[in-house]
């Protein structure tokens, strides 16, 4: 017997009513509002994709991954319940199976939008153009007037090798609404990296002339004209990170042989047998430094900009607390002696000039204090800081070896490694360990 409509109406909103307290973080009242509705409806997976909301509300990730397969054994055929398992699944980097359950999400329902365009979300953020590019051509065959959907498809050819194919769509979008900025900064690095300097110029030139406050694209003039600035923008490098987090750690690691963590954690742990020390991790991304360690004996403190990668990081429940700032005002703003260790794994490549941050690390150092951080290496032969077409600036030895002595450091030990594989070919850079005097 089918229910009435007055009990399903009244049940919709009472849904609707826990929805709301989650998403106020009244989340005592909420559990118990969906309480009674879980025991009124116990195979309603509605209640049980609620209930993967209430679990991440609450950082609780394990009950919310439970409550999303709930709600999928419930409703196996129901895509919005699949495509809400891939989604939480994502969010906690397990993501080959996020991917699967997407596209099972997408053999449910080939020809709905939404569900096409939240698999499209979750393969960009998981770094599989390949996968993502039959999924996005499928969309835009939905809603060829999707603008949106046009960059994405565009950015995903980019990142498959189609740059021609790419900077052709992004051509026609432009043509369709030249005042796009995100079209306009899609167009300019697709130019870039087809070696088409002078059209990338121009865009920059446009988005400069459309927002000319925003850091970001003045960062790209100065760089298409050939200048080098300082640093790059906090945006910039928030949005970068914000997109990787969920892939970061496969990423990075596996795809990348990126080891700088763990062998930073090694020698914090020679120096530090009982591991009673202060660790400043500046840039600590999703914590990999702090997964390496464990729990210490002191506080251990992270600094990222990227929100996203401090989610990833806290996960691994070592961190004593996280500060969303640039590493340069945090260092800046920190008391003096503070720290018996920081580290700055591989993030020098985005700060750029170090002529602050090099300083400001020996006075919060604590004396017999270490400062270690890696750089990509630039030619002594060349300019102190390098700006390459990866967007990551190089220093050179001599001239951080230089900055740290001035500083007051009594040892500066440097040791050239390879920092990681990319395009199958090693970026060389040179790890370094100065000492504060004791």
């Amino acid at each position: 017997m089918s229910t009435p409509p007055s009990t399903l109406d009244e049940f919709n909103r009472q849904l609707q009513s826990v929805e709301q307290l989650i998403a106020k973080k009244d989340l005592r009242p909420a559990a118990e509002q969906l309480n009674k509705l879980g025991l009124a409806a116990p195979q309603h997976p509605a209640v049980y994709i609620l209930g993967m909301r209430l679990g991440e509300a609450a950082g609780n990730p394990k009950a919310a991954l439970q409550a999303a397969r709930r709600a999928v054994e419930c409703a196996p055929g129901w895509p919005v319940a699949v495509i809400e398992l891939a989604a939480c699944l994502a969010r906690q980097s397990q993501l080959d199976e996020a991917l699967a359950q997407a596209q099972k999400a997408i053999d449910l329902a080939p020809e709905d939008l939404p569900i096409l365009s939240r698999a499209i979300d979750i393969a960009t953020h998981a770094r599989t153009p390949a996968l993502s590019l039959p999924w996005l051509h499928k969309a835009t065959g939905l809603a060829p007037e999707s603008l949106p959907l046009q960059r994405l498809l565009a950015r995903a050819l980019a990142d498959s090798g189609e740059m021609d194919e790419a900077l052709r769509i992004l051509d026609s979008a432009v043509e369709a609404d030249p005042s796009d900025p995100d079209l306009l900064a899609e167009r300019m690095s697709a130019a870039y990296r087809l070696g088409l300097g002078e059209r990338a110029k121009l865009d920059a030139a446009r988005l400069v002339e459309l927002a000319p406050d925003n850091e970001t694209y003045r960062f790209w003039q100065h760089k298409l004209h050939g200048e080098v600035p300082d640093t790059q923008p906090s945006a910039m490098v928030q949005g970068l990170f914000d997109s990787y987090a969920p892939s970061f750690d496969v990423h990075l690691v596996q795809g990348l042989k990126y080891d700088t963590p763990r062998q930073v954690a090694a020698w914090i742990r020679s120096r530090y047998p009982t591991l009673e020390l202060n660790i400043l991790d500046l840039g600590c991304g999703t914590g990999l430094l702090g997964a390496f360690l464990g729990r210490i004996n002191g506080f251990l403190i992270g600094v990222d900009l990227s929100t996203k990668m401090i989610e990833q990081a806290a996960r691994h429940n070592v961190y004593d607390r996280f500060h969303t700032v640039n590493l340069l005002d945090a260092l800046r703003e920190t008391p003096e002696a503070l720290y018996h260790v920081i580290t700055a794994c591989d993030v020098f490549i985005y700060v750029g000039d170090l002529s602050s941050a090099i300083p400001d690390a020996f006075r919060v150092l604590r004396p017999d204090g270490n400062l270690i951080f890696t750089c990509e290496e630039a030619d002594e032969s060349g300019p102190d800081l390098v700006l390459r077409d990866s967007m990551r600036y190089a220093h050179k030895v001599s001239a951080i070896q230089a900055l740290c002595k001035q500083s007051g450091f009594d040892d500066v030990a440097i040791e050239f490694i390879d920092l990681r594989i990319e395009r199958g070919a090693p970026i060389r850079g040179f790890r370094v360990i100065a000492h504060k005097p004791a």
